[in-house]
Parts: C-alpha cells; structure tokens; sequence
C-alpha cells in the first residue's frame, strides 16, 4: 500500500494528470478500498483545480459525510464538464442530505438524463417531490419507474415507490367525509401492489403492518373465503339507529272514518330507536356462524288511546349460519338463520308496555352469480307468531326472489315476494299476497346524497272471506342518504301509500317521513 501511495504521489506532482487514466486507476484503487483520507491528503499536498481532482475530492468528502466540501468540489467538477456518470447521482445524493431539496431535485433529473441509476434516481425525484407536497408530481414520477425494462435497477425501488403512493393516497383520501370508500377501493390495492413485489423484505413486514391498522381503521377486510368472497374486520358490527318519523294516517282509515275521528286519533310523529349487533366465527373458510341481536324502539307522540296501543319494543336475539361456495366460477353464499322475537306493546293504552307476541323464525337462502357482480338471491321463510290475543296468532310461508342489476351508471334492485299468512282461529284474515318492489340507486348527486327511488306493489286475496275478497296497495317513495362523518349517516326518506279493497274499510292513503342517524360502530 505504501508502494501504491508513493506512485500517486509522483504521478500527481510529476505532471498535471496528462494521462489521467494513469493516476485515476490507483486513485480509484484507492477510493473502492475506503481509504478516502489518505486520498484527500494526496489531493492536499499539491493543491489542483482540475475537473477530474474536484470529482474525486467530492467523493472523498461525501464518503466522509463532509457534505458541504463535497457538495463544493462536485459543484466545480460539474462546471467544469466533467463526464463522469454517477456525478449528478452523487451530487444530487449530498444535496438531499443537506437538506438543499429543489437543488438535490435538479441533480437526480440529471443522473436519470445521464441513465445513471435512472429507477433511483426517479424514486429521488418522486420523495424530494412528495416532501414538498407536490403530490401530483410525486406520483407522477413514481409512477414512471413502474415503465422501466426489468433489467434496469427498478427491482431496487419498485417496492418502495409502490409503498409511497399508497402513502401520498391516505394522506389525500382521509381528509374526505366517505373515506372508507376510497380505502377499500385505493389505497388498500395499493399497499397489496407493494407487497406483491417482495414479501419478504424487509419493508414488506412495515406494508403488512399499515394494511392491518388501515383494515381495524375502517372495518374492512379480515381474509378471503374459499371462493374469494371478503370478510369483515373486526369479526363485530355494531350498528344504532334513531329516527323521527311523521306519519298522517297511522291506523290506516279510509276517508270516511277520518272524518269523524279527531285529528290526534289519526296522525302522529314518533320516534324509533334500535341497535343490532353482531359476532362472526370463522372455523374454516366454508362456514361462518354469526349470532345477533337486535332491539327496537318505537313511541308515538300522540296521547290518543287509539294511537298509543302502537308503541312498542321487541328483542330479536338469532344466529346465522353461512356456508360459502361457488357456482358458475364464481361466489354463492348458502344461509340458515333461525331467530326468535319477543315483542312488547302498549294494546290496552294504559302506558305500559306488556308482553304482545312471540315469534319463532327459521330462515334458507342461497345467493348465486348467474352473471358477475349481479347477485341473486333465493329465500324460503317459515314464521310462527302466537299473540296474547289468539285470534291475532299466525303462521307464514314466504318465498321471495331478489336481484340485483348493476348498470354502468346505477343499480336496480329487483325484490319479489309471495306469502301465505294462515290466522290459527281467525281464517277470515288468512291471505295470500304477492309483493312486487323495485329500486333504482342513482348515483352521487353533486357529492351531496346518494338518491334512491323505488316503486311496489302488494296484492292480498282473503281466502276464506267472499266480502272482503281482495286489496291492492302501491307505495312509492324517496330515500336520500349521505355520510355525515366516517361512521355517521344521515337518511331521509320520503313514501306515499295507496290501497283499494273490496270494503270501504280496507281503502286508505297515507304518507310517511322520516328523517334517520345511523351509526356503525
């Protein structure tokens, strides 16, 4: 080594680099051996402003994180037209340490017009980018190394510029009031996209991590079932509602018996009050097993005997077993829920709630994909209901089709029901009805609600009552909905009913409005 030191020596006090390639081979010997002291002490003993001795001297300080001296005779060297590749890329790299942002910035534009580590120096540009909050550009510039030939250092950075968009996406998307949306929807592929690239690096465990905190940020995914179909994170779902509602026509009189009732005996606004809560169970991913609860809450304003006999609360613990699986190549989902509801009501108008009726209900559907993303569901009902007042016990069968139609601007919902309501020891009030109800989900409007217009109608045959024979009732209506906050939202809903019978008594119109909170916990 002192044999090496004293040909450099001689080399640089015997000419002014002549031949550089000469004195750079030692110099450079030198510089991979780490000996970068010894190298400015050369430089040193003979002062020389030359654009090949200000390169190496920039180097030498910047190894020795003597940044500002380096940052110097780079500086010099690059006025001075030296060629070599990697100095925009080192010059670029002690300006970023320096904290000289815009400068480091121009540098690395340099190193990628040099095609000196063109993948790292992007990411360089892009961070530098993104530190100044110039977001647009940020990505712009990491999404450019995503283009690059796989030969090239991409496999360097490609993780990481992955990684900071989905970073640049949650810092945009958080500061909307539905940003639970753009986090399934963005942010969470992203990280995905990032972790695809290696997920065993060392940065791969950092991604893992933030796609878990973002997944109990927002109730999203836990895993995948069998066939793909997503599940809830965390296994619980809370759920609270209030609402005010204004109702014209509560007991459903025709004209002609409104006439001669008091106003207070015919219309009142109430309130409704109810959580449902919920806990999955996952023993494989086939089968989930969901118990629930859900507790309802309703009490009319009016003081009227009439009316009050309405209010009302009920318990309805039950258990939902769900069975995943595919058909036609993609995901269907067998449900068996079996629930019980206890109910109590004011019906002799002596406000005190007492114990109404118990009902007992089991519950088969299947939901398929006969095309994708439009699902159909199938559901066979059976429901037994003994009430206080015997006449007032009944048992249903119902069968009911619903499906699902998403068109590139909107969604219909299709939903049609046929049930047999057999009285134990009233067979003039056993009917048969057929329900036929559409929805049409609109999109966004102005980034205020989402709209919602929907259309049914019901048809009722008495089959044990010539006179009463038949009804038949459309209700139509609105629903505006909008996220208040992140787990608030606000609905208002706006429906008119009509009915026509046989018998006076069984004709009626009435509309309801309701404006309602939900919370999701």
């Amino acid at each position: 080594m002192k044999k090496l030191y004293i040909i450099i020596t001689i080399l640089f006090v015997g000419s002014t680099f002549a031949n550089t390639s000469k004195f750079q081979d030692p110099i450079k010997k030198l510089y991979e051996q780490g000996k970068y002291e010894k190298i400015l002490d050369i430089f040193d003993r003979r002062p020389v402003d030359n654009k090949i001795v200000n390169y190496w001297r920039g180097l030498s300080n910047i190894r020795l994180n003597e940044y500002d001296e380096g940052i110097k005779f780079l500086a010099k060297s690059i006025k001075q037209k030296y060629n070599a590749k990697d100095i925009h890329y080192e010059y670029g790299q002690a300006l970023y340490v320096s904290e000289r942002l815009q400068e480091a910035r121009v540098a690395f534009k340099q190193s990628v017009k040099n095609k000196y580590k063109v993948a790292v120096s992007l990411y360089y540009i892009a961070f530098i980018s993104q530190e100044l909050k110039d977001f647009k550009k940020a990505v712009g510039f990491y999404n450019m190394i995503e283009k690059l030939s796989e030969d090239s250092d991409k496999k360097d950075v490609l993780q990481a510029s992955r990684m900071q968009v989905a970073n640049i996406y949650i810092d945009r998307v958080e500061k909307l009031p539905n940003s639970f949306v753009a986090v399934e929807k963005y942010v969470i592929p992203q990280y995905q996209k990032a972790l695809e690239v290696d997920e065993n690096s060392s940065l791969a465990k950092e991604i893992k991590q933030k796609i878990v905190e973002l997944q109990r940020r927002y109730d999203l995914l836990l895993f995948k079932m069998r066939n793909g179909r997503p599940t809830s994170f965390p296994r619980y779902f809370i759920k609270g509602n209030l609402s005010y509602n204004i109702d014209d026509n509560v007991r459903n009189l025709d004209d002609k018996t409104k006439s001669s009732n008091d106003k207070k005996d015919i219309e009142s606004n109430f309130i409704n009050a109810g959580v449902f809560a919920r806990y999955t169970f996952y023993p494989n991913s086939s089968f989930s097993v969901s118990p629930e609860l859900n507790i309802s809450y309703t009490n009319y304003a009016s003081d009227s005997d009439f009316i009050k006999t309405n209010n009302s609360v009920s318990y309805t613990p039950g258990i939902q077993v769900n069975y995943e699986h595919v058909y036609n190549n993609l995901p269907a989902t067998t449900y068996l829920k079996f629930d019980y509801t206890n109910k109590l009501d004011d019906g002799d108008a002596d406000d005190t709630l007492e114990k109404a009726s118990d009902a007992f209900s089991i519950e088969l559907s299947e939901t398929l994909q006969f095309w994708n993303q439009n699902p159909t569901t199938f559901r066979y009902t059976y429901t037994q209901s003994d009430h206080e007042e015997t006449d007032l016990s009944y048992t249903t069968h119902s069968l009911t089709w619903e499906q699902v139609v998403n068109l590139s601007r909107y969604t219909i919902f299709l939903y049609n029901s046929f049930d047999l309501n057999d009285y134990q020891n009233d067979s003039a009030a056993s009917n048969r009805s057929l329900t036929i109800r559409a929805d049409f989900l609109l999109p966004e409007f102005y980034s205020l609600f989402n709209p919602n217009l929907y259309i049914s109608t019901t048809q009722t045959t008495y089959t044990d009552n010539d006179e009463r024979d038949s009804t038949s009732l459309i209700s139509y209506g609105m629903n505006l909905s909008r996220p208040l906050f992140k787990k608030i939202f606000l609905n208002f809903n706006y429906s008119l009913e009509d009915q026509s019978g046989e018998l006076s008594t069984d004709t009626y119109k009435g509309s309801l409005i309701s404006l309602n909170l939900d919370y999701y916990y």
